[in-house]
C-alpha cells in the first residue's frame, strides 16, 4: 500500500465515532423499519460487514456498517420506523465505548 493510502486511511479512522444513518434507498423513500440488527453493542464490524436488515414498501436490504470498528451504539430498536437521515448507531474505535439502550418503559 502506498503512504499517501495508508496516511488517507489513519485520517478516515480517527473520524470516529462514526454515525451510520437511515439510508435513502429509493428515489420517493422517506423512511425505512428495521427488521434486525446483525450485530450487537461491543461486536467488531467491518466497512463492508451487514450490521442491519431494514424494509421499505417495496423491498428488505441488508445495509453495511460504513466503516471499520466496533458498534457500541444502536439508537433505533426493531420495529421502528425510522426517516431517512437519522442516526440509527454509532461505531467507534473502541469496545469500550458501548452504549446500551433501555428497554421498552425504562426511564432515561
Amino acid at each position: 500500500m502506498c503512504l499517501f493510502r495508508s496516511a488517507l486511511r489513519l485520517r478516515i479512522c480517527r473520524c470516529l465515532p462514526y454515525d451510520v444513518l437511515m439510508p435513502q434507498l429509493g428515489m420517493a423513500q422517506d423512511s425505512a423499519v428495521i427488521v434486525s440488527w446483525l450485530k450487537a453493542p461491543g461486536d467488531a464490524v467491518v466497512a463492508d460487514d451487514p450490521l442491519i436488515e431494514v424494509e421499505t414498501d417495496k423491498a428488505t436490504m441488508e445495509i453495511p456498517a460504513g466503516r471499520d470498528g466496533f458498534l457500541t451504539q444502536i439508537r433505533a430498536a426493531v420495529g421502528v420506523e425510522v426517516p431517512v437521515g437519522d442516526v440509527i448507531a454509532i461505531i467507534s474505535e473502541s469496545a469500550d465505548d458501548v452504549v446500551t439502550m433501555p428497554a421498552a418503559g425504562e426511564a432515561q
